[in-house]
């Protein structure tokens, strides 16, 4: 016979959590003042009557200083100083030359002035050549400009006469020097691991841990600068025990041999779904063993040890089975007995009597017809007879 019993216990519950190395940059940014240097060519152009050139910004940033440099610069001759071995102040007021470079103009300073000069043959003031010369200049300038630029920007350059001789047109070059503050990214790479619980590890217990990210080395380029670092793991899994299992009411159907798990059910969970407390259902079998067999109306024997099976005899059974007779209260119906479903005694109770020695017994199996003290049998008791006879009966007593 299966009954059913359901019990409540706990679940072992394990969570996971996950490290991980990364590779971080660490990077600030501070500011540097950085000074650069850049040649100029100035080329004559007819149409302004002016040496001009291009600056080309070489990176970004604010530009807080700059000075222009140039020595020898021409300074083309003119009329006003034609006065041979002299230099006239009409030459001095005539000579203007300038340099403008960020909108602002600067004055060439002169070195030597325009000339001229005559060579003479054959006599004084007779075959007479004259020749001009250009005079030089010089510039060394330096100036603030707190403007902030970005690179490839352009930015002209030009050199103004008041007067150019054709003589006068080659180019020119200038030196200009730029301080420039820039914002410059610092690097101090690191490994850095990273840990990610679902759940508060002073809850649970870390019971093991596994590499899913083969170690190795990795490379981080930062500023063209290669940078490597080497790992045993890269990535770990870290198991926790955040509850132990507790058998609760179910150990003892856990323990029965004679009981199955037939069907589970959650009684309640946790936050990510997971079931902390179960209800479990078994399914255990009861066995009834005994030493006897009834069969029909006869007892038999499973040990061989009690009474031999004595068929139509009534004192047989009843000692056979005087203890289960007892039970039985004095034959009343003892279909379930202490739970137990007892076959020898599930029919309903019929009863006969006997009476004194000398008359009748309507506890007989047979002989009806011929003893006629049965007549006084009621037809119950002859029926149980017959049902006696066709072994259909159990005497208890």
């Amino acid at each position: 016979e299966f009954t059913n019993h359901t019990c409540e216990r706990d679940l072992q519950v394990e969570n996971f959590c996950t490290r991980e190395a990364t590779l971080k940059d660490n990077a600030t940014t501070q500011k540097v003042n950085r000074t650069y240097q850049q040649v100029v060519t100035l080329n004559y152009a007819r149409s302004t009557r002016q040496w001009s050139g291009n600056l080309t910004i070489p990176t970004s940033g604010r530009l807080l200083n700059a000075s222009v440099d140039g020595e020898p610069l021409v300074i083309p001759w003119i009329e006003e100083c034609d006065a041979e071995g002299k230099v006239r102040d009409s030459c001095k007021s005539a000579v203007s030359e300038n340099l403008t470079l960020f909108e602002r103009t600067f004055p060439i300073d002169v070195i030597s002035w325009p000339r001229s000069e005559s060579i003479c043959s054959g006599g004084q003031n007779t075959h007479c050549t004259k020749y001009t010369y250009d005079g030089k200049g010089k510039i060394h300038q330096s100036f603030g400009v707190d403007k902030v630029v970005t690179a490839g920007q352009n930015f002209a350059v030009s050199k103004i006469s008041r007067t150019v001789s054709s003589a006068s047109q080659k180019p020119v070059q200038v030196t200009v020097t730029l301080v420039m503050e820039e914002t410059e990214t610092v690097y101090a790479p690191e490994v850095v691991w990273v840990e990610s619980c679902p759940f508060s590890k002073d809850e649970g217990t870390k019971t093991g841990e596994e590499c899913i990210s083969p170690g190795g080395t990795r490379t981080i380029t930062l500023g063209g600068r290669d940078y490597s670092f080497t790992e045993a793991c890269w990535k770990y899994k870290d198991t926790w025990l955040t509850q132990p299992a507790d058998y609760g009411s179910c150990e003892s159907l856990m323990k029965n041999t004679a009981c199955t798990l037939s069907s589970r059910q959650c009684a309640f969970s946790g936050e990510d779904g997971t079931c902390l407390h179960e209800y479990a259902t078994y399914s255990c079998e009861t066995r009834t063993s005994g030493k006897q067999m009834v069969c029909g109306g006869d007892v038999f024997c499973l040990d061989g040890e009690c009474d031999k099976a004595t068929s139509g005899k009534s004192n047989d059974f009843g000692q056979a089975v005087s203890e289960l007779a007892a039970l039985a209260a004095a034959g009343k119906d003892v279909a379930a007995l202490n739970g137990v479903d007892v076959r020898a005694f599930t029919g309903k109770a019929k009863y006969c009597k006997k009476f004194a020695a000398g008359f009748s017994n309507c506890c007989k199996d047979g002989g009806w017809g011929q003893d006629v003290g049965l007549a006084r049998c009621s037809s119950e008791e002859k029926a149980l007879a017959k049902a006696k006879k066709d072994k259909l009966t159990v005497s208890i007593g």
